[in-house]
């Protein structure tokens, strides 16, 4: 249990610590020592105390006296001064409480030496009358602002020349109105090469799986096929058959009256974008996974680069595709907004978003080791074609993609870049 103090205990106890004596007879002003030297200083002004004029020579010979003894006297603390050898000092310590009257002895003679040296070294102080006053000081601190003040207002005679990452902005290479129809910008980049190549691709796998009762598309064909599939992705159904219902309830007359649903399905079946006799294997190095696809990725890349001119800004950036199905191209990026689909590395305008190239990622392949450098291979890949142009302007991109080795070979190569960068990067110079 713990001791109940008294207020008589606490009050000794505090006595005891911080309380002085309580003798009557011995009066605090006992504890406090006058200076000794009170009546050199007295008839001397301000100016001849600081300046250390008219000190008497006896002042000064009894103040080097004292030094002289504050270094000659012996003390407890066995400090040694050798005269003949200055540069080397040896102190030793008998204990802790002679160290500290040691120290304070000796550095108190030192700060009389070095005062005393400075007072009579210094060259005389100018009168009273001739120091600054506050009212020049005032004045010339109103002089700099204002000369500040002028120099802020001076304009340059003639502007350098900076370079405007956007001076070319984004144009299309053929005039479109504002009424143009959105058929005519999907056949911009859906051309007929890219439809004569689904006819002839498709007419050949026909032949090869020797269709049953197939009669051989033409382009206009695949045209309205295509057109139908849009349709239905715009007016989901359960199944296709409900299309060309006899039942109003969910017959889509713009889908049955272009097409008959027999001929739709053949084609559907037949639909072909690549040869398959030859598809590479897959321990070959040429091996593709879109390879199925590949030659209308090719064409849409070579129209996106066609139908716009090439802008002095543009940036190189992911972006994601959503797909919820079963894909061995699909991948998973949690701090992206669209978390599961096809992951495509995209050069852009950086100002409008329009794509100039895209590449579709598939993954890193089985027979090969941990992808390293992924970001400039990436990026060294979409700036090929810039470089092949000459092209002469800027790209950005994120710390995913930048390295110094990077920047470095798109500065060889006439592209200025930017970019954000992770500190942790072993190649990043010190000074960042």
């Amino acid at each position: 249990m713990p001791k109940i103090l008294s207020d008589d205990d606490i009050k000794n106890a505090l006595d005891e610590l911080f309380g002085l004596l309580d003798d009557p007879d011995i009066s605090e002003d006992e504890y406090e020592q006058e200076p000794d030297n009170l009546d050199t200083y007295e008839g001397m002004t301000l100016y001849d105390i600081l300046s250390g004029a008219n000190v008497t020579d006896s002042t000064q010979e009894k103040n080097d006296s004292n030094l002289e003894e504050s270094f000659n006297q012996p003390s407890t603390s066995g400090l040694h001064l050798d005269s003949r050898n200055n540069e080397s000092t040896q102190v030793k310590h008998d204990s802790d409480d002679e160290r500290e009257t040691s120290i304070h002895s000796s550095t108190s003679g030192l700060h009389l030496d070095r005062r005393r040296n400075r007072l009579l070294d210094s060259p005389p102080e100018p009168p009273f009358s001739q120091l600054p006053t506050a009212v020049d000081t005032i004045s010339e601190t109103d002089d700099s602002d204002g000369a500040e003040d002028q120099w802020k207002k001076v304009i340059w005679s003639q502007q350098p020349n900076v370079d405007d990452f956007d001076r070319v902005r984004l144009q299309g290479t053929q005039f479109l109105s504002s009424q143009t129809r959105p058929t005519t910008y999907f056949t911009r980049f859906f051309d007929d090469d890219i439809f004569t190549h689904i006819v002839t691709q498709t007419n050949l796998y026909a032949e090869q799986n020797q269709s049953r009762n197939w009669t051989p598309v033409c382009c206009d064909e695949i045209k309205a096929f295509i057109g139908i599939i849009i349709l239905m992705g715009l007016h989901p159904l359960t199944t296709v058959d409900l299309f060309w219902a006899s039942d109003p309830f969910f017959r889509v007359d713009e889908i049955a009256s272009i097409m008959p649903i027999k001929r739709f399905k053949k084609i559907l079946e037949n639909l072909h974008l690549n040869n398959n006799e030859q598809t590479p294997q897959r321990a070959t190095t040429n091996f593709d996974k879109l390879f199925k696809v590949r030659p209308i990725l090719d064409l849409l890349n070579i129209a996106c680069q066609r139908e716009a001119k090439t802008t002095s800004s543009q940036s190189i950036d992911e972006s994601m595709i959503r797909f919820k199905g079963r894909s061995t191209l699909k991948q998973y990026m949690s701090f992206k907004p669209i978390k599961r689909g096809y992951k495509v590395w995209v050069r852009a305008d950086s100002k409008t978003g329009y794509v100039y190239e895209f590449s579709i990622y598939t993954g890193k392949r089985e027979d090969q080791a941990p992808e390293v450098g992924l970001g400039v291979k990436v990026v060294k890949t979409l700036t090929q074609k810039l470089i092949d142009q000459g092209f002469r302007g800027h790209v950005a991109f994120d710390n995913f993609f930048a390295s110094y080795e990077l920047l470095q070979y798109l500065f060889e190569n006439g592209i200025y870049a930017t970019a954000t960068v992770n500190s942790g990067r072993s190649d990043l110079p010190l000074i960042l």
